[in-house]
């Protein structure tokens, strides 16, 4: 998972990438545990393919544009990329700037 940014205002949006290198995965992950927290404004899909040397490799992202809810603390929950699962990632909200 790449986060564009751990810290953000409320009110504004923050670019969340999950990535994966596993073939297998064919459908669109799961991503409503994050709507607990977060509001989705855009997903974007796409998939890269490399050959270096003959050997040929793919990897897939999905590109989600997330608005906090509310302010604080909060976790980006683990999503399930076919059999690879993101780890959790901390973001700190702010209501006002810092």
């Amino acid at each position: 998972m790449q986060v564009s940014s751990d810290q953000v205002m409320l009110g504004d949006s923050f670019t969340v990438t999950y990535l994966s290198n596993n073939n297998t995965v064919r459908t669109s992950p799961d991503f409503s545990p994050l709507q607990k927290d977060f509001r989705i404004i855009t997903t974007n899909f796409g998939t890269s393919v490399n050959m270096i040397n003959g050997v040929t490799s793919s990897q897939t992202f999905w590109r989600l544009e997330l608005q906090p809810r509310r302010a604080g603390e909060m976790i980006l929950p683990p999503v399930t990329l076919g059999n690879d699962q993101s780890e959790s990632h901390k973001i700190t909200v702010s209501a006002s700037p810092v």
